[in-house]
Formats: structure tokens, C-alpha cells, sequence
């Protein structure tokens, strides 16, 4: 999770010239790539997600004038990085949030600005970039030392600038730490060197008024020092400021840069500082800019407006170098894109300090920022400097996972969030559609705020049966929506069968007729007919035929078996899957209510065995002689059914009972 730098200043951009500037956007806009323009890195990191806005003297966002462009570009070590923004006349605002550039410590990186096509307009830049340190949490801290005199010993601000300190009272230098944490390597830089032997300069860490053992001695010809050996432990609330000492009578003024590591306890937090000698307006209302810059306080908001990048702020604390007096005051308000915020210290009477501990701010990308004051009874003068904490916002993550429970019509996606982001998301589930690359404009589930990270699961309903879903998890928070990579499924379908009408139809047995129109998916297991005196039958009953799977569609039959003699049934084809059982119509049929048509032999029947049957009347009928087997004239008939060599099969009921077959008679 990185900081963001806010930037920008209200100095105006030249139409033809390249110019320079200091990330931080402290100072103006300059010819040539200076000391002075130079920030020094502390530790390691990478710089990321440069966003540009161009605005015209009136704070509005601008495009450039037609044909025309500005191109900003990071620089390293004097040498130009791939981290650009180009702003034509199509727009006022650009970013690059591809390319990056990797810093170590004692890297210097300036920003360059190259205008192209002969500008009209005035135009004035605001812009922003995130940090992201290699050791989690480290958020680093620029201090333009400008000059450091000869004269005396003095005193200057934590941030932004420790200009001239000889003039200057402890007192009116000190700057608020708002959140716990470390301060750490400090590393000092300067443009020349002090002099020559023991000549030279100290610069020590001053805590609530005491001196601390980060110390960094240049003397000599030496231009540059760092110091890593102790981590200084601050409280919220604590004061801190730089203590510049001579030593041996440095013979040079030298301006130096200072560079500082702050690492908090909670590695999600960063601090924003300023403040200055630039008196308050005591009969109206002023503005300044809120972070890392130095001006007058200006009667125009827009024109300190700074740049800033997904976040939260919080934890305002301010001080003034004197007391309002009684019945006076100073209000101090923080503004987001021109209005007033929720945030705000007011410093009454004879107080000299103020909070507020209870508001918080979230921050959108390219929102601009800035401090108001305004007096309440001619207060008393003084200037002011204020810490805060700012919250690095960054946008959730998640993954996907693969789709479960499907259905016909609905499924239940799977997401995982691996990390809450800055703050906590206020939606998460799964967006889906029939198209893939799915968003949240998408069909949506919303499972709501989430407190933590881990597997969820989110109900995809509506959908159409037997249809291609593409889906992805999603988190929602103010930095953004993110998503997982996009699985994909189909929905199930019951499988689509008709009856025909049963055929076969004997006493016992019978044959049913179906037929598969549609497999559904996935491919039936199994598919028959089922069958019982009632209707609606279906497969959960014994009385079911079971053909197996099913790969094709088309008609099939099922032998009917076990039936009872004359009574009714009602059949249903069916085709299962996974999905279900899809059954076809219900189709009654009526069993034979006899063995009318078969034969048999009893043997009581003396003399001679006698063939019995039954008639289509259900009467029992005999007197057909068994040993008539050639041509002899029956009842006068020598034709069927009585004809030479005719024979049958016998089969033995338990009773005894000689079955010889259908003959059609």
C-alpha cells in the first residue's frame, strides 16, 4: 500500500520553455534541472501512477490550446524514465499508471515539463504520484533546506522547508507528528560544500523541545551525510523540528536538501505536514496549501489546490505561534475540490493548539485539497503549522473461483477477497452476463460492506437454462472496483420427452412408446417409462424401466412388465440428468382382463386328452382333439386352424396347468 505524494503549485506553466520542478511541487517552475529542484530519496521504493491536471488561472480544469501539449516527465539521476504524461488539447487530464520508476537511496528525481506547439493560454499544473516503498509502510519526507547562513545557530520546520534558520525560534518552527510511528535514516545533501577542515554544519532531530540522536555532521569539502543508526519513536501529537548547528565557522552559505524516512506502526498511515512563517490574515478569510508547500496565504482557494490520489485523511492537528485572545479565534477547514469538509480545528481564546481526532475524509483520485482559515474577532497574529494523517486508499482484491450449485436457473458463484483495500469495500459478489468480460454494468449480486478477508459465496439468479455465464468476483471500495479473472459455465436443463400411445397391450405386459426431443445438459443418465394406477407416475417409484444414458435424441420403447390382468394404467416417458427428470405425458392403457387366445391340455380329461382355450367371449371351450395332426376334415374344414404337422410349445404352470401358445384362433 503506497503514499501519495500530493502536488502541484500555482506557478505558471511557460509556453515554450522546459521547465523543472521538485515532485513535491514546492517552489516554481525553472530553467534547468537544478540542485534546487532535486529530491533526494531516503530509502528504496518505486514511483507509480502519475496523474497530471492542467488548470487555468481560475482553478478549472483546462485543456491545453488546440494543437498545443505539454509532456511531463520523471527524472532520475538526470536522466529521463519511461513514467510520462502528455496532455494535448483533447483533455485536462491524463495519467500513466503503467509505467514506474524504481528509486534507491540517494536517487534524485526531478520533474520536467516540455511544451510543445506555442501555448496560448496560461495553463497551471496540480499532480500526484504513490510511492510504494520496499519495505512495507516506509513513507518518505522532502525539506528544500534552501540556504543555511553563516550567521547564527537557528531552528527550522520538519517540513517543507528549513530556509534560513538562524532567524528563527524553536518555538515557531515546531511541526506535528499525528500519528505513532518511527522517524529513520535521514540522509543531507548539499549544493556546495561548507568549507574547508572542521568547517561545516550539524543538523540534529528535535523532539517536544529535545534534542534526539539523529544527527547528520557535513563539514569540509564533504557535500553530503546520512544517518541510520537509531529509529526516533513518536507519539501522535508530539512536536519535532530540525536544530541547524555552525561548526568551526563554515566560511560558505550552503543550500542544502534533507531527506527523512517515517515508518508508523500501522503501516496503512502516512503523514501530511506544512505550515510556515507566512503570517494568518486576521479580517478574512485565507487559504493555503494543505501538504508540503510554501506560499502567502492566498485569498483564492483555487490557486493552492493540490492533486490528489485515492486516500482518507484524518487526525488534524494544528498550532499557532500565539494565542487568539479572549473571545477570538482561528478556524481552520479542510477543502476537498473547492468545498468545505468535516474536518476542522478551531484554536479559541488563549489556546495555542487544536484537534480534531473524530472526522475522516475519503479522497477519490484527482480530487484537490487545501486548508482554509478564517479569523472570528480580529484575532491576535500569528502563523500556523499542522500535521495529519493521511490513509493510503487502494482498491480491494479478489479472486474467483469456479461456479457450484448449478442449476437450471440459478448458481452460486465463489470469490475470495485477499485484501480489503483502503477502506473496506462497500460491495462485493459476482457480476456475470452471456458475453464475457462481465463488469459491475453487468447482471450483479451485491453481498454488501465486508470487515474481512476470505471466501464468499453469492447467488446468481434469473438465469436461462442451457446458456454460456461468464463471471467474476468483484470488490467495491472509494479507490475503486477490482475484479477476479473470469471463469465461465452453463446452466442445466432438464432433458424434453413425449409418450406415444402403448402398444403390445396383453394381460400382463405392455410396450411403451417415448420419445427424447430435447437431451437437455448435461446428457440424460438414464430414461424409460414409468408406470401406475394413478397418474403422474414417476421415478421414484419400483414400477420404471431404466434404458441407460442417453447420447441422442429420437423415440425409444420400454418393456411394461408385471402388469395386472384387466386393470388400468397410467405410463409417462422420462429422460433424467443432473438437472432433473423431465417426464412426458400421462398415457392410460388397459390390460387384458383374462388369458383369453391360450390353450392348454388337461390331462383329467379321459379318455383321451382334451385341448381347452379361451374364446374371445371369456367362455372356455373344448372338444378340439389333440390327435387331429393331418388332412382329416375337421367340423369339414382341412384349412386352418387345424392343418398336418403343426405342433406347439408346452410350458407347466405350477398348477399343473399345460400352456401351448397364442394360435390367433
Amino acid at each position: 500500500m503506497g503514499q501519495k505524494i500530493i502536488a502541484g503549485n500555482h506557478n505558471q506553466l511557460h509556453d515554450t520553455i522546459t521547465e523543472y520542478c521538485r515532485i513535491t511541487g514546492y517552489d516554481a517552475w525553472s530553467v534547468g534541472e537544478t540542485f534546487a529542484k532535486s529530491v533526494y530519496f531516503p530509502v528504496a521504493g518505486t514511483l507509480r501512477n502519475l496523474r497530471v491536471r492542467l488548470v487555468d488561472n481560475g482553478g478549472s480544469a483546462a485543456t491545453p490550446s488546440s494543437g498545443e501539449q505539454f509532456a511531463f516527465t520523471v527524472r532520475k539521476n538526470g536522466a529521463s524514465t519511461s513514467l510520462v504524461v502528455t496532455i494535448t488539447d483533447a483533455s485536462s487530464d491524463e495519467q500513466d499508471l503503467v509505467n514506474t520508476v524504481d528509486v534507491a537511496p540517494n536517487d534524485y528525481v526531478i520533474l520536467r515539463c516540455v511544451p510543445s506547439g506555442g501555448n496560448v493560454a496560461s495553463r497551471y499544473a496540480l499532480w500526484s504520484f504513490e510511492f510504494d516503498p520496499d519495505v512495507a509502510g516506509e513513507s518518505v519526507y522532502f525539506n528544500d533546506g534552501v540556504w543555511w547562513k553563516t550567521q547564527a545557530d537557528g531552528y527550522a520546520t520538519f517540513l517543507p522547508t528549513a530556509d534560513s534558520p538562524y532567524a528563527y525560534t524553536e518555538a515557531n518552527m515546531e511541526c506535528y507528528i499525528a500519528t505513532a510511528g518511527k522517524i529513520k535514516t535521514l540522509r543531507v545533501s548539499f549544493a556546495t560544500a561548507p568549507g574547508t577542515g572542521a568547517e561545516g554544519y550539524r543538523i540534529t532531530l528535535r523532539k517536544n523541545g529535545v534534542s534526539t540522536a539523529m544527527a547528520v555532521t557535513i563539514s569540509g569539502t564533504a557535500t553530503s551525510g546520512s544517518y541510520t543508526a537509531t529509529e526516533i519513536t513518536v507519539a501522535a501529537g508530539d512536536l519535532v523540528d530540525w536544530f541547524v548547528q555552525k561548526l568551526n565557522s563554515p566560511s560558505e552559505n550552503v543550500r542544502a536538501q534533507i531527506a527523512v524516512c517515517f515508518d508508523p506502526d500501522d503501516n496503512d498511515e502516512n503523514l501530511l505536514i506544512n505550515g510556515f512563517t507566512s503570517a494568518l490574515n486576521i479580517s478574512g478569510t485565507k487559504y493555503y496549501f494543505l501538504s508540503h508547500n510554501i506560499s502567502g496565504w492566498g485569498s483564492v482557494e483555487s490557486d493552492v489546490r493540490q492533486l490528489t490520489q485515492g486516500s482518507a485523511f484524518k487526525n488534524l492537528y494544528v498550532k499557532v505561534s500565539a494565542a487568539p485572545g479572549a473571545g477570538k479565534s482561528w478556524t481552520f477547514t479542510v477543502m476537498r475540490n473547492g468545498v468545505a469538509t468535516d474536518i476542522e480545528v478551531v484554536i479559541a481564546d488563549a489556546a495555542t493548539t487544536g484537534t480534531d481526532l473524530s472526522n475522516e475524509l475519503t479522497l477519490a483520485d484527482d480530487d484537490t485539497v487545501s486548508l482554509r482559515c478564517t479569523p472570528s474577532g480580529t484575532p491576535a497574529d500569528a502563523d500556523a503549522r499542522w500535521g495529519m494523517v493521511q490513509t493510503a486508499s487502494n482498491a480491494p482484491a479478489v479472486t474467483t473461483q469456479a461456479v457450484s450449485s448449478i442449476a437450471q436457473t440459478t448458481a452460486t458463484g465463489n470469490g475470495n477477497i485477499t485484501d480489503l483495500g483502503d477502506p473496506n469495500p462497500t460491495a462485493h459478489g459476482v457480476c456475470y452476463n452471456t458475453t464475457g468480460s462481465p463488469t459491475v454494468a453487468d447482471s450483479t449480486t451485491d453481498e454488501g460492506t465486508a470487515t474481512t478477508t476470505g471466501a464468499y459465496t453469492s447467488s446468481m439468479t434469473s438465469l436461462v437454462a442451457n446458456t454460456p455465464y461468464y463471471v467474476k468476483a468483484y470488490a467495491t471500495n472509494t479507490r475503486g472496483t477490482s475484479y477476479g479473472s473470469e471463469v465461465n459455465f452453463t446452466t442445466l436443463e432438464v432433458p424434453t420427452v413425449t409418450t406415444q400411445a402403448v402398444t403390445s397391450i396383453l394381460s400382463v405386459t405392455a410396450t411403451g412408446n417415448g420419445n427424447i426431443t430435447d437431451l437437455g445438459n448435461p446428457n440424460p443418465t438414464a430414461h424409460g417409462h414409468c408406470w401406475a394406477t394413478t397418474t403422474n407416475p414417476t421415478t421414484a417409484l419400483s414400477t420404471k424401466t431404466d434404458n441407460g444414458a442417453a447420447s441422442a435424441t429420437g423415440a425409444f420403447t420400454s418393456a411394461i412388465t408385471g402388469l395386472a390382468p384387466g386393470t388400468g394404467y397410467y405410463t409417462r416417458a422420462y429422460a433424467t440428468n443432473t438437472a432433473g427428470t423431465g417426464y412426458g405425458e400421462n398415457v392410460y392403457f388397459i390390460t387384458s382382463l383374462d388369458q383369453t387366445g391360450f390353450f392348454w391340455i388337461e390331462d383329467t380329461d379321459a379318455p383321451t386328452n382334451r385341448l381347452h382355450f379361451i374364446d374371445p367371449t371369456n367362455t372356455e371351450q373344448t372338444d378340439l382333439a389333440v390327435a387331429d395332426v393331418d388332412d382329416t376334415p375337421v367340423n369339414g374344414a382341412t384349412t386352418a386352424p387345424v392343418s398336418s404337422n403343426w405342433a406347439y410349445d408346452q410350458a407347466i404352470l405350477a398348477n399343473g396347468v399345460k400352456i401351448l401358445g397364442y394360435l390367433g384362433l
